[in-house]
């Protein structure tokens, strides 16, 4: 596949996120999922977009939520954090809303690649 081709794949699911994002029925994860900025990740990733809510202000707090999961595990605890942090909560590679590709390998050491590099797009260097 080509850079635009991933591109495409890349917009189409941003635009699935935001017509999902609207059925969404709990008050908390939707206060979550309007925080949701799209990163676009360097060559190793295809330049996709991932999901990653971003949120509030002070010293970087990193919320990683378990397998088979998302982003949206946090909701309850995720307006009274960004009131004195800035929370990052990236859903994982190939889980939540993230984009999945059929070239990629879902396993623990590409799920730390993924984070490390996101961490560098972000721009964090405090350690966690």
């Amino acid at each position: 596949m080509t850079k635009s081709h991933f591109e495409q794949l890349s917009d189409l699911n941003v635009d699935f996120f935001e017509s999902a994002k609207n059925s969404i029925l709990d008050p908390l994860g939707l206060y979550l999922a309007n925080d949701v900025k799209w990163i676009k990740l360097n060559q190793n990733w295809n330049y996709l977009k991932f999901p990653v809510v971003i949120g509030g202000e002070g010293q970087p707090i990193l919320l990683l939520h378990g397998f088979d999961s998302s982003f949206l595990e946090f909701r309850r605890i995720y307006q009274s954090l960004k009131r004195n942090f800035q929370v990052i909560i990236p859903d994982l590679l190939g889980f939540g809303f993230s984009p999945r590709c059929a070239t990629n390998e879902y396993n623990p050491s590409k799920i730390i690649s993924y984070l490390i590099d996101l961490l560098k797009t972000l721009q964090i260097q405090k350690n966690f």
